[in-house]
């Protein structure tokens, strides 16, 4: 990746941490002519309640105009501890000598290969012991974690709204849609109705899925979840679409939650 302060044209168009560039992800370079920078807050496994605690420390929410909030099927749940990476009667565990983080700081720093090796069992799985293709009937989203999660999105646009900070939800669609597309369609349709009450702006972060077929969307033969590099430039084209859209994408400093 490129260093974010590398010149581009006399303009900065960059994300920060990791350092990404946005040239890079857009389908039509040139067309990146605002000026404006992306800082990540959200993590793997973050919860609509980690991410509103993530979103209050941050330092500088003050001078970021816009937050986007990539909302995903499992933040539909009351577990904030998903991993439990603390099992110890609630204190936190040694991240340097406990066996789990190690072995998922390990995963992380060759993911490639674990998924290449998770796709080459589950493939091997398949064929072996082929499974039934799961029905495709209406999502059966717990109204319980649902109001829970909606919670912490309404704290979030609180948050946001005492900073001056434009809150833009973006509901993720992932790669079951190829395989089950009646089943997500009833899940976004009930998380939506569930954000325009609140109400906070919204839309399904679904172009990706048109555009690219399963083969080409996902990151492995069996990951559904993850989007393949070629599906990554096109959602985060359609984020800043969405942006230039709403008028939100001139001079502006974006915090992106997930």
């Amino acid at each position: 990746s490129r260093d974010a302060s590398t010149p581009d044209r006399g303009r900065r168009c960059s994300i920060r941490p990791p350092r990404l560039h946005w040239r890079r992800l857009l389908r039509r370079p040139a067309e990146c002519t605002p000026s404006f920078e992306v800082q990540l807050v959200g993590a793997p496994a973050f919860t609509s309640w980690n991410e509103y605690a993530a979103l209050a420390r941050l330092p500088d929410l003050g001078r970021t105009r816009v937050v986007i909030l990539v909302y995903v099927s499992n933040d539909v749940t009351k577990d904030n501890d998903q991993f439990k990476l603390a099992t110890n009667g609630g204190t936190i565990a040694d991240v340097e000598s406990d066996f789990l983080h190690r072995m998922t700081a390990t995963l992380y720093d060759h993911f490639r290969l674990a998924f290449f090796a998770g796709d080459v069992v589950r493939r091997l799985r398949t064929f072996t012991a082929p499974q039934a293709e799961p029905a495709d009937r209406p999502a059966n989203v717990d109204p319980e974690a649902l109001a829970y999660s909606m919670t912490a999105i309404r704290n979030i646009k609180s948050l946001c709204d005492t900073h001056g900070t434009r809150l833009l939800v973006a509901v993720y669609r992932d790669g079951t849609a190829y395989s089950l597309p009646r089943k997500v369609a009833s899940y976004e349709a009930t998380v939506t109705q569930a954000l325009s009450e609140i109400p906070v702006e919204n839309f399904v972060l679904a172009r990706h899925i048109a555009a690219l077929p399963p083969e080409r969307g996902r990151l492995s033969w069996a990951d559904l979840g993850h989007p393949s590099a070629e599906a990554t430039r096109i959602i985060a084209q359609q984020i800043v679409d969405e942006l230039e859209q709403r008028g939100w994408l001139n001079h502006i400093s974006v915090a992106g939650l997930r």
